[in-house]
């Protein structure tokens, strides 16, 4: 199924392998990130668009959120800080991809 998804992408045996890019060209699926996820967060980015999905009513913080209809899907990720080569904190793609392909 891996060898599937990954054929025809010319990133087959690229590493590391760019998920956002492959997500783009294999699935009917847009990748949102954002400084911060929470339920409220995802409902104004929704409503500010006019979709319209149900969404709790709560406050939870997340560390993504996947809304789908009809086929398609949007992915919300949480801009997550990782530790760099030089010990500062900084965005980390790495972890971005963990978030999109493990929640």
């Amino acid at each position: 199924m891996a060898r599937e998804f990954w054929n025809g992408t010319g990133l087959g045996s690229v590493f590391p392998r760019n998920i956002e890019k492959v997500v783009a060209l294999r699935l009917p699926l847009a990748l949102v990130k954002l400084p911060r996820v929470t339920v409220p967060v995802i409902r104004r980015w929704l409503e500010d668009r006019c979709l319209r999905a149900r969404v709790p009513n709560d406050q939870r913080n997340l560390m993504g959120c996947l809304v789908a209809y009809c086929g398609h899907g949007i992915a919300f990720i949480a801009k997550i800080l990782g530790r760099g080569r030089s010990g500062d904190w900084q965005n980390s793609d790495d972890l971005h991809c963990f978030v999109a392909v493990f929640r």
